[in-house]
């Protein structure tokens, strides 16, 4: 279809990302053409709010990933975040 917005170049592969103000009433989107998101229309999608056990183990993967990177730092976040992580069996 036409582009309505430059954000939409990457509709048709699946990688653009939503404008949030595009169907709203109160603030619609006021960049027009110039928005960087796109204003194809998108099907809803559910927002995941991870369980409080499950947020504990992901910020624990987080801070032994930051320990075990030392000075060195650690790797650029991935642009998908796993829902849940890969458990690892700790030997002594």
């Amino acid at each position: 279809g036409q582009l309505t917005s430059i954000g939409s170049i990457l509709h048709g592969s699946g990688e653009c990302r939503p404008c949030a103000f595009l169907g709203s009433e109160r603030r619609p989107c006021s960049k027009g053409v110039a928005c960087l998101f796109c204003h194809f229309p998108h099907d809803a999608r559910r927002k995941v709010r991870l369980g409080r056990r499950k947020r504990r183990e992901m910020r624990s993967g987080a801070q032994a990933a930051v320990e075990a990177a030392g000075d060195h730092g650690i790797a650029k976040a991935p642009r998908h975040v796993p829902i849940s992580w890969p458990m690892v069996k700790q030997t002594s």
